[in-house]
């Protein structure tokens, strides 16, 4: 994933503005967000180790280390 679309997008959500929430770009950076948080959590189940590269690439993004539950909180906030 791009990293400037996802600062983009992160930007838009962070407004408090409304926003379209099916736009092109809002929808890619949520479906990543939802895979790598797919994939952190089915290798931390599996092995009860977390992944640490997965939360390097949040914290770098958006200063969260943690894992969120929410993909729409994901896009937005990432916590």
């Amino acid at each position: 994933m791009d990293e400037q679309k996802i600062k983009k997008v992160l930007a838009l959500v962070n407004t408090g503005k409304p926003y379209d929430d099916v736009a092109p770009d809002v929808t890619a950076v949520r479906n990543w967000a939802l895979d790598l948080c797919r994939q952190y959590n089915f290798e931390y189940y599996q092995t009860g180790r977390a992944n640490l590269a997965t939360l390097r690439i949040r914290h770098r993004l958006t200063g969260s280390r943690s894992c969120p539950t929410s993909t729409l909180n994901l896009a937005a906030t990432f916590s």
